[in-house]
This record gives C-alpha cells, sequence and structure tokens, in this order.
C-alpha cells in the first residue's frame, strides 16, 4: 500500500453527519408511510367482516321470511 493510499484515524472515510441525518428523515418518513398502509390496510379489513356479519344476519332474516310467507295460509276473501 503506498503512502498516499493509508488513511489515519482523522483522514478515514465516514459518513458526515449531515448524511446521517438525511438517512433517519427518509427512514422515519418510510416508515410513518408503512404505517399508514398498515391502519388502512386493518381499518378496510375490519370494515369488509362487518359488512360480511351484516350480510349473514340479512340472510338469516330474509330466509326466516321466505319461511314464513310460504307457511302463509292463503285466503280467498284477500286480494293478494
Amino acid at each position: 500500500m503506498s503512502p498516499s493510499q493509508t488513511y489515519t484515524r482523522a483522514q478515514a472515510p465516514a459518513f458526515t453527519l449531515l448524511e446521517l441525518l438525511v438517512a433517519i428523515v427518509v427512514l422515519g418518513i418510510l416508515l410513518t408511510l408503512i404505517g399508514q398502509l398498515t391502519n388502512n390496510i386493518a381499518l378496510s379489513t375490519a370494515a369488509t367482516h362487518h359488512r360480511a356479519a351484516a350480510n349473514r344476519q340479512a340472510r338469516l332474516l330474509f330466509d326466516r321470511m321466505a319461511m314464513d310467507f310460504e307457511g302463509m295460509p292463503l285466503r280467498a276473501d284477500v286480494d293478494y
């Protein structure tokens, strides 16, 4: 190794404080975006589960109504 290629401790290549701060800010922004994305996915999943539960309850109600209408006696004096 030639003398020009050797580094003393003061001349060693390293990151500057500004480069480290920029990296931390970029990492913070990325983590915030990932957190928001995860939160939105969780909210969407919860809403989908609530809609599915409401649909199941409505289906049970409509099936029960259909059974009630099928068992209803037909009267000749009432105009259906």
